[in-house]
């Protein structure tokens, strides 16, 4: 067995089981990380971390050729920290200026109401980062949030983001 590895990866796929899947961007290898693992790290699928990694079990090994063994926290609470460090993050904001912007935005009487991937490229940033401002937002009783299922009640197809609730009638 050869030693552990720590490689950055984006989080792929998260599985309804909590089986988790990464890539490693520099050489596009596929990681497996069991669902103990994945479930301890918190993982979310469209963020980087860095993983430990071991040779998957050579029966595996056609799929997946390594296995990941620990997933480390994020560096900070704040969602860019999660994006490659050599990825081109665009125009740097910081919290306080996505959040004036997208409160703005909101205020908008013939919007109605966003999807997360909308409010993204009105902020000009990735789906994670104004996913994780939304949330912020809407735990602060700041901005409505309507989800959408079809099919299935485990995970929304769409999720749609207001000012208040009014706004999605």
């Amino acid at each position: 067995m050869s030693e552990p590895t720590k490689v950055e990866a984006l989080i792929t796929n998260l599985t309804l089981k909590n089986d988790a899947f990464a890539v490693v961007p520099k050489n596009g290898e596929s990681i497996y990380i069991p669902p103990g693992v994945a479930k301890a790290a918190d993982v979310i699928s469209g963020e980087y971390r860095t993983v430990t990694i071991i040779p998957n079990n050579p029966e595996r090994q056609g799929q997946t050729k390594w296995m990941g063994i620990f997933v480390d926290p994020p560096a900070t609470s704040m969602p860019e920290a999660h994006r490659s460090s050599t990825e081109d993050q665009g125009p740097s904001l910081d919290y306080q200026q996505l959040t004036e912007k997208l409160l703005y935005i909101l205020e908008d009487p013939d919007l109605g109401y966003l999807t997360t991937a909308e409010a993204a490229k009105e902020l000009d940033v990735e789906v994670m980062v104004a996913r994780d401002v939304l949330n912020k937002l809407f735990n602060e009783r700041k901005v409505a949030r309507a989800d959408v299922h079809f099919g299935s009640n485990k995970r929304a197809c769409n999720v749609l983001w207001a000012k208040t609730p009014e706004d999605f009638l």
